[in-house]
């Protein structure tokens, strides 16, 4: 409503693949994932639709919109080209399913979308495969036939618009605000003689809830929750001042739709909440991996054991002959996707990244000799290149390689089934008076809070003193919390999240360290006002905890 009355007559949306078939062959078009539902607000509001239908869409999302199981059977699998006839036949299918729904609501069909876009800024990827395109517009054009507008878009290069264009497919461009649009446009008008001018791609506001964040294709540095990217309308649906400018700016040379402009929804401070000690992550691994482990003699990925976003944890015994041997050097030989903590007998030991130069730590062997090693996928690559999680390659301890591993896929989910309780540890190794040993103090654990809602209204979850880990409210999951290294502070959390007259749930999964020394100090806090453009901070040990 607030898009129509600032004067814009057209809304575009992606298709995200992986939240409409999250398994193989299992379609999800409820909720949030029901599409047909959102292109007919749009059309009762008088909005047109611009669709951008894929397989592949970027939009800094997981994996630029596939679905992880692609990686199941060939963790190298090659995508967005011809060169696998496997994947095509993913796609064809994936097509058919998705595609039928959209054709009752062309424009010709007396439904509101005007065009649909065929994947997503193929110039920009290595293949360069024109048959790949054309192969994805036979497929549309199957499905939707003639009476529709299918495009491309691109960056403003020559370069790009060759790999990225079809003489069939209308191409569009897009560039950012410190490009001169004339230029932009004379070398799209290479491609495009005739038709209008057009830059399909300015960004809004928006949220990567859950695990939906993709990461930077070069250096596969996560993006944050937020998507707010100093956007008109900001991720909470709110008017902003760039709002107000093109409001006026479209006012010079359209119709402003007569009526006010609804007004921003209501923020409350909840205040700070008291958060408690639960468990370790250790502790009731059992309950969030029910089915058990997946056993190899090497470690296997996520997708190799189906499970897809989170986090993952190895285990295997280290042989005898290491038995208080003291100090070696576990390291990992090959690639390590993207984080990992490493535990010997449930005490933390060290905490490896991605992009190190080396993936070796020195341990300390003692009196036990179970090593376990939790993984976090913190986002695939969002430009579409296989990008498989967890452990690639072998673990060595002083050069031995490690062998017989279990691997437990953690289902986060399971936290809020009715049948889970989190169990206070009231343990002779949880408090030491009121300060947490270390066995606790750096262990991955879950804190649970507990306030009171009269009346449901969009609010911002703050967490002061915490370090990384994973938020979720009432059951849903907030996203990615990691304000050590910045520079989102909070997280937007929806008033539909909260139930009025009930009182709501916290749970906290700190992967590092809480400020939980001191009970006064173990508490969120819930602000009116979001905090999402603080400094940015490397990443070395002060954030790992050890």
């Amino acid at each position: 409503m607030k898009m129509k009355a600032g004067g814009l007559n057209a809304v575009q949306t992606y298709v995200a693949w992986n939240i409409h078939e999250p398994v193989h062959g299992q379609y999800n078009f409820d909720g949030d994932a029901d599409i047909v539902s959102f292109i007919e607000l749009a059309n009762s509001l008088g909005l047109l639709v611009i669709v951008r239908a894929g397989p592949y869409i970027c939009a800094e999302w997981e994996f630029g919109g596939f679905p992880p199981w692609l990686l199941k059977s060939n963790t190298s699998m090659s995508l967005r080209s011809t060169e696998n006839p496997q994947y095509l036949s993913y796609v064809k299918s994936w097509m058919s399913v998705l595609l039928p729904k959209l054709k009752p609501l062309l424009y010709a069909n007396g439904g509101p979308i005007i065009s649909v876009q065929v994947e997503n800024e193929y110039g920009s990827f290595i293949a360069c495969d024109h048959d790949y395109m054309q192969f994805l517009q036979q497929l549309f054009r199957e499905y939707l036939g003639n009476d529709v507008i299918l495009f491309t878009v691109d960056g403003d290069s020559e370069s790009e618009l060759k790999c990225g264009t079809l003489p069939t497919l209308y191409t569009t461009v897009d560039f950012g605000d410190n490009t001169d649009p004339e230029k932009a446009f004379a070398i799209m008008r290479e491609f495009s003689p005739k038709g209008p001018l057009v830059n399909t791609e300015f960004y809004p506001g928006g949220t990567n809830f859950g695990f939906m964040n993709g990461a930077k294709p070069k250096d596969f540095l996560p993006s944050i929750t937020s998507y707010d990217y100093d956007a008109p309308l900001t991720e909470a649906g709110d008017t902003s001042t760039k709002f107000s400018i093109l409001l006026q700016t479209i006012a010079k040379y359209e119709m402003i739709p007569v009526g006010p402009i609804p007004d921003n929804t209501t923020k409350f401070a909840y205040g700070k909440v008291q958060m408690t000690l639960q468990s370790t992550l250790l502790e009731v691994l059992p309950k969030l991996s029910p089915s058990g482990p997946v056993n190899s003699s090497v470690p296997l990925t996520m997708e190799q054991i189906g499970q897809n976003y989170g986090f993952i944890l190895y285990r295997t015994q280290i042989p005898g002959s290491f038995y208080e041997s003291g100090t070696a050097v576990l390291e990992i030989i090959g690639q390590l996707h993207d984080r990992a903590i490493i535990f010997i007998g449930r005490v933390r030991q060290a905490t490896l990244f991605r992009d190190q130069d080396e993936l070796s730590a020195s341990v300390e062997v003692g009196n036990f000799l179970q090593l376990d090693i939790l993984v976090e996928n913190m986002g695939r690559s969002n430009d579409g290149i296989a990008d498989p999680k967890g452990i690639i390659g072998n673990v060595t301890l002083n050069g031995t390689v490690l062998i017989n591993w279990e691997m437990y896929a953690i289902n986060l989910d399971n936290l809020f089934s009715d049948s889970f309780e989190l169990s206070i540890n009231s343990g002779d190794n949880m408090k030491s008076g009121d300060v947490f040993t270390s066995n606790y103090e750096y262990a991955p654990s879950f804190y649970y809070g507990e306030f009171p809602v009269n009346t449901s209204s969009d609010t911002f979850l703050q967490l002061p003193g915490w370090n990384k880990g994973q938020a979720f409210v009432n059951g849903f999951n907030l996203g990615r919390y990691w304000p050590v290294v910045g520079p989102q502070d909070t997280l937007y959390v929806p008033a539909s999240v909260l139930t009025a007259n009930q009182n709501a749930t916290v749970l906290i999964f700190e992967l590092d360290l809480a400020p939980c020394e001191y009970p006064e100090d173990c508490y969120v806090e819930f602000v009116d006002t979001p905090s999402i453009n603080g400094d940015v901070h490397p990443l070395d040990g002060k954030q790992v905890g050890a």
